[in-house]
């Protein structure tokens, strides 16, 4: 029996002073990660992109290129698109009951206390590849 793969989305946002914006795992205010969450039957990636940073973060992405997808196989078989949110406008505060909200250095999203610190390496290892830089103003009507 195949498994159906099941499709999630992670955002990389930076502020005009080169933090990310991150969420916490919900009631694990240490561990820290992108927003971002699974893709729904009848959405696709952006338009999940856009409804999950909305939700966890107060945040409306207005536009986003992929940057990196990454599959996972096994008993829970994802495959992740990672976006880089190159505008964005509203100020990013917590959403929902046990999830933090900050603005943190790209390096506090890689340590052993972040669940998804692999990921993060791939996708920040990805934005060095392409030329990207944290810094720069990504903010409309800011």
């Amino acid at each position: 029996m195949t498994l159906p793969m099941l499709r999630a989305v992670v955002a990389i946002i930076r502020d005009s002073d080169g933090l990310v914006l991150s969420v916490s795992r919900r009631n694990r205010p240490g561990n820290l990660s992108l927003p971002g969450g699974k893709v729904d039957f009848d959405e696709s990636p952006l338009g999940a992109l856009i409804r999950e940073v909305y939700e966890e973060t107060g945040v409306k992405v207005l536009h986003a290129r992929p940057l990196l997808v990454r599959t996972v196989p096994g008993p829970n078989y994802y495959r992740t698109s990672f976006y880089l949110v190159d505008q964005w406008t509203g100020e990013a505060s917590q959403q929902e009951e046990g999830i933090e909200v900050q603005w943190v250095e790209p390096k506090d999203l890689m340590t052993n206390a972040c669940s998804f610190a692999y990921y993060n390496r791939k996708a920040f290892a990805a934005l060095e590849i392409k030329g990207n830089t944290f810094k720069g103003s990504n903010v409309v009507g800011a």
